[in-house]
């Protein structure tokens, strides 16, 4: 019996650890996935719609639209046509992703003043930039832009080489028949918003805004997106299912000093602090074990992009999961009578 629980411990830290190992790789997959999509449709996501304005009269449509809309997890970029840089005026509201900031801040919220004249730049634009009192200021048509932060990522992406404007500089710039882009957190969101910039947009103005593309039958069954997601959810439901294997092999070699315990008098409250201290011990060291397995990888030979909240991600998903994926199996053997258990 000994021999059996012993080998239900290296069982159960082998398996963690193998666990750990495959879950950190396929995190990193998908953050590298992520990452490539976003960097190949030039940081827009898959839901954003180009428009722009045809009779617009109202200069200050846009302060008006930002001070009296409620819609909200939206971005709208404006396009600023130049053969040498990748320019764009940035104006959001509400909790939205925008860009990756390597250093420094972001714009504010709506329409600032005092983010007027200000940029966010790539890693390689800062770098040619000369610094003045401390500070970085890109120039553009003879105007000074004061330096905030900087975009990028881990990786050299097309963000390195692009420059983000405030939003109402732009305008000086375009004029306000200019083209844009609307992105947002998700669809619904995106809808709202184009309906709102058609609301507030004065009658002889017409707004040109690209349609959704929504994809039907089998277009939308074989979308990419969908097929990717679908793809990454069968990976994870087959880790839960593996925990689950893992963790009722390890209770049922354990079944017999369940009932010797049983038979001993010790409490079922005893026994069961006893499996769970074990099981958290185990599983941890094997977690940590995988870990440390994939540093190599991640800082070494950097072939996985893993963060700290990854690893966060990969214990709650291996061993805390785990934790309650037991819970079933020992109040089974708590409620079994003995002399089923010993059999």
């Amino acid at each position: 019996m000994i021999v059996k629980v012993l080998k239900g411990r290296g069982m159960l830290f082998f398996s963690f650890l193998v666990m750990t190992i495959c879950l950190s790789c396929v995190l990193s997959t998908i953050r590298r996935y992520n990452a490539n999509e976003r960097n190949s449709r030039n940081f827009y996501s898959e839901l954003a719609r180009n428009f722009n304005f045809m009779n617009m009269t109202d200069e200050g449509y846009w302060n008006r639209f930002f001070s009296e809309t409620t819609d909200s997890g939206f971005v709208i970029y404006n396009i600023v046509p130049d053969s040498d840089y990748d320019i764009r005026g940035v104006a959001y509201k509400g909790d939205v992703k925008t860009i990756p900031i390597a250093e420094g801040s972001f714009f504010e919220e709506g329409l600032s003043e005092e983010s007027r004249h200000t940029a966010v730049v790539g890693k390689e634009i800062v770098q040619a930039l000369e610094d003045k009192n401390g500070e970085k200021y890109f120039t553009y048509d003879d105007q000074e832009y004061k330096v905030i932060g900087v975009a990028g990522m881990k990786k050299p992406s097309r963000l390195d080489k692009m420059v983000f404007l405030d939003f109402k500089s732009t305008l000086d710039i375009t004029g306000i028949e200019s083209e844009y882009v609307l992105d947002g957190k998700n669809a619904e969101t995106i809808s709202e918003t184009a309906n709102s910039i058609e609301y507030y947009a004065p009658e002889e103005t017409v707004v040109h805004m690209a349609l959704d593309d929504v994809k039907t039958g089998v277009a939308w069954l074989f979308e990419k997106e969908r097929l990717t997601r679908t793809l990454y959810g069968v990976i994870f439901v087959s880790f839960f299912i593996s925990t689950i294997m893992v963790v009722f092999l390890w209770i049922e070699k354990r079944r017999k000093r369940i009932g010797i315990c049983r038979l001993l008098g010790t409490e079922n409250r005893g026994i069961v602090s006893e499996i769970l201290r074990d099981y958290l011990k185990i599983t941890t060291l094997g977690y940590l074990a995988g870990i440390v397995c994939t540093l190599p990888l991640v800082y070494g030979l950097k072939l996985w992009d893993i963060q700290v909240s990854d690893m966060g991600v990969v214990y709650m998903l291996t061993v805390i999961f785990g934790l309650l994926a037991l819970v079933v199996p020992l109040i089974k053997n708590m409620h079994v009578q003995v002399f089923e258990i010993m059999r």
